[in-house]
């Protein structure tokens, strides 16, 4: 029972955490994709007396828009909106102590203003095994979050610099993700 409870704190701060970093474009696309799934669904449901393939192909594209939604908020946000470009001028682990060092510059190369960025860095698994790379691609090992609440205006950049101590990892992946403003 108490294993139970602890997923599910883990799962509602996982989506508190996710809807915080909605902006009202986000809010924008969800409600486009939701009412092509409504006009998709209502086509199926007005032509539901016609042969058996037309509503039944309706339905399955409307579903298919509801389950890509996620992932054309995502593509939009990455690619379009809150795009950036991460310089990077030492991003590696120091050698005698058990620490990791990242000193970059983040460049808005997006057509809106960036509310706040995060600097992921995944420490993964033995890459070598098959078994390790799905692993590491659904849940690394440990996960180190430095978060930058600074705005960045579009064709503007901020440096960052951070420590992480207690790293002591061989195999690691780090990457930018940056949101807008609520």
């Amino acid at each position: 029972m108490e294993k139970i409870t602890q997923w599910i704190t883990l799962a509602r701060e996982a989506i508190l955490k996710t809807i915080s970093l909605l902006s009202y474009y986000d809010l924008l696309i969800f409600f486009g994709c939701f009412l092509v799934f409504v006009l998709f669904y209502f086509l199926s449901c007005l032509t539901c007396c016609v042969r058996f393939f037309i509503p039944q192909f309706l339905k399955v594209l409307a579903y298919f828009v509801l389950l890509l939604t996620p992932f054309v908020v995502l593509y939009v946000n990455q690619n379009i909106l809150y795009k950036n470009e991460v310089q990077y001028k030492m991003v590696k682990p120091l050698e005698y102590t058990p620490t990791f060092f990242v000193d970059g510059v983040i460049f808005n190369r997006g057509k809106k203003e960036m509310g706040h960025c995060f600097f992921v860095l995944d420490v993964l698994r033995n890459p070598q095994k098959a078994k390790n790379k799905i692993l590491n691609w659904i849940k690394p090992l440990k996960t180190y979050y430095y978060e930058i609440n600074v705005p960045i205006k579009v064709g503007q950049s901020y440096a960052f610099q951070k420590t992480f101590y207690n790293f002591s990892y061989k195999n690691f992946e780090y990457k930018v993700f940056c949101y807008g403003e609520r």
